[in-house]
């Protein structure tokens, strides 16, 4: 009798201590399964991702191509013309006065002097211009004529001529500018820069000075008649 109650009470035990142990939910089930299901998805994606291309081989060509881009653009036109060089004759310009001359003219039968400057009329300009306006008679002694030249209209050089009486002709080479790009000095947009040449009875140049000031232009250019 005693023992059979031992054993149901035994067996009521272990009963109890079974419904006491946890039970996995639903909810929890669900979670884990989801949790595993993005693990494996990220892991995956992880695989399929390419990879960086820091170690990329980069062409020889492409390294000239982005050294090529880096180089800042030269608004400075390269010179043809050289100390001795002969004036070609193909060289045409308009005077202040509209009227077309070719520069090889200019120097057939005398040494000339041109004086190159970028805008007439400002300040700069003007005091090079007058330099050599003060200077012109020197320089004709020395069997010389004087001829100022830019990218400036006619009627801008003509009413500049007027406005400081300039007793010698001025010269417009517009855009493309032929003339100011084979003597080296014009300068992109549609400008030129500051300089002179001298050219002797005939057509050979001189000397051709480069980025000059207003008073360096006019006293070298004397400094070169008279040497």
């Amino acid at each position: 009798m005693s023992t059979k109650r031992k054993t149901r009470s035994a067996t009521k035990a272990e009963q109890e201590a079974k419904d006491e142990s946890p039970v996995p939910s639903k909810t929890a089930s669900k979670t884990a399964s989801k949790t595993a299901s993005k693990t494996a998805s990220k892991t995956a994606a992880v695989k399929a991702a390419p990879e960086t291309s820091d170690d990329a081989v980069v062409l020889p060509s492409a390294r000239k191509k982005a050294k090529a881009d880096e180089k800042p653009a030269n608004t400075e036109a390269k010179s043809k013309a050289a100390v001795g060089a002969q004036i070609p004759d193909n060289l045409h310009v308009h005077t202040h006065d509209g009227s077309p001359v070719n520069v090889a003219e200019l120097c057939k039968d005398q040494g000339i002097i041109i004086f190159f400057y970028p805008k007439a009329n400002t300040p700069g300009c003007t005091k090079q211009a007058c330099g050599f306006r003060d200077a012109f008679k020197d320089i004709e002694s020395h069997g010389f004529q004087v001829y100022g030249m830019s990218t400036d209209s006619p009627k801008s050089l003509l009413n500049w001529k007027t406005k400081y009486d300039l007793p010698y002709d001025l010269l417009s080479d517009p855009v493309p500018s032929p003339a100011l790009k084979y003597f080296g000095v014009f300068k992109a947009p549609s400008s030129s820069i500051r300089s002179h040449v001298v050219i002797a009875k005939g057509g050979e140049i001189v000397s051709l000075d480069i980025k000059v000031s207003p008073a360096e232009s006019v006293e070298r250019a004397l400094e070169e008649i008279k040497a």
